[in-house]
């Protein structure tokens, strides 16, 4: 039993043309070598490790047993909160990129990023991008370690950000 008609198959077929026939090629102009040449971008290579967002309440190297204590504990300060609650993804990556620029010229030790719970089993697109927009390059460098002040409440996440150099 035949699904489709001799008119449906020509019509799905590119036409043969003189110069495709001497080839060997029904539609020559797919042949690779008429294609224009655009340059391959360079692969972007990230600092490997496990995702931030496994490492969130862990020790992270540099951070001294006091600090990590301090910060983990919730007995750190925190100088300065972002709340993210009612935006759109896109305006909450931006608003999250000017704080965090601002809390490093800042010199700001302690900040807190509050995303809420969000709905549904998987939470809120929000608390689920967090992590991988903390894991950018730009990001991470300034990055110490991570937390959630309250055990049962991911809602939120207590950054603790590297000391400006002087």
């Amino acid at each position: 039993m035949c699904l489709h008609s001799a008119r449906t198959l020509r019509r799905s077929h590119p036409k043969i043309t003189k110069k495709s026939k001497s080839v060997g090629v029904r539609n020559s102009s797919l042949l690779w070598a008429e294609r224009p040449q655009t340059p391959v971008p360079a692969p972007v290579t990230l600092r490997r490790g496990p995702p931030i967002a496994e490492k969130i309440g862990q020790r992270q190297p540099g951070v001294d047993d006091y600090s990590w204590r301090r910060f983990h504990q919730g007995d750190m300060r925190v100088e300065k909160r972002l709340d993210l609650h009612g935006m759109v993804a896109q305006e909450a990556f931006v608003r999250l990129m000017e704080f965090m620029d601002v809390a490093a010229h800042r010199g700001l030790r302690c900040v807190e990023i509050i995303t809420g719970l969000g709905t549904g089993q998987e939470g809120g697109i929000l608390r689920r991008e967090l992590p991988h927009w903390l894991e950018r390059p730009e990001m991470r460098s300034r990055i110490l370690g991570l937390a959630y002040p309250h055990v049962g409440n991911k809602g939120s996440v207590r950054v603790l950000l590297r000391r400006r150099k002087r």
